[in-house]
């Protein structure tokens, strides 16, 4: 491969990897915006909370597993399945911890932290969310060490949007039960007062 073939190939990478986080960035702006539409200031604010217990915390969880793998795969000729899945089997670990603090009444504690009563269900809610989310974290060391830059850059776009769709849909679908319910008891609110009213 001559200087130039692999000039060429670095600056191709480099404008895969950076249009991907572009893209990627764009959906976390657009993520946003619909959020803060759908949600009220209270709910977009404990949404927020929700996701900034487990942003802090991510990095100390992930005990800079992730990047060692930039380190070590593309040295390693022999155990590159090994060194992943000890660097995966230590992430899953520390987001069940974490899952569990959430479930075993961690959730409170925080809630207690941030003054929001709000937040105990949410972070209950989002208790799978660190088991899943830390050993994704991996994929891209995994990625760039074997040179598959393009599939890197659709998976954070597609992550990005996966994660969006589904909280407008979980958006939409808690407003839509919510309205089911304000209605089922408002018509039993006026059974009961048509029934105590006087003829």
């Amino acid at each position: 491969m001559t200087a130039a073939n692999r000039s060429q190939s670095r600056t191709s990478k480099v404008l895969q990897l950076a249009s991907g986080r572009a893209l990627s960035n764009l959906t976390v702006i657009v993520g946003a915006a619909v959020l803060s539409r759908l949600l009220s200031v209270g709910e977009y604010g404990t949404y927020r909370q929700t996701m900034l217990s487990y942003e802090f915390v991510a990095p100390l969880l992930a005990l800079g597993l992730p990047q060692a793998l930039y380190c070590f795969l593309p040295t390693e000729t022999k155990r590159v399945r090994g060194v992943l899945v000890d660097n995966l089997l230590l992430l899953v670990l520390m987001g069940a911890a974490f899952s569990a603090f959430l479930l075993a009444g961690g959730g409170n504690l925080l809630a207690i932290r941030f003054h929001n009563p709000e937040l105990t269900d949410t972070l209950r809610l989002i208790a799978p969310y660190p088991l899943l989310a830390l050993p994704v974290t991996a994929a891209s060391a995994c990625l760039v060490a074997r040179e598959r830059v393009g599939q890197l850059a659709v998976l954070n776009v597609a992550s990005q949007a996966v994660t969006l769709g589904i909280l407008v849909l979980a958006v939409l679908w808690s407003r839509t039960v919510g309205r089911r319910t304000r209605s089922r008891s408002n018509i039993g609110l006026w059974r009961s007062y048509t029934r105590l009213a006087p003829v």
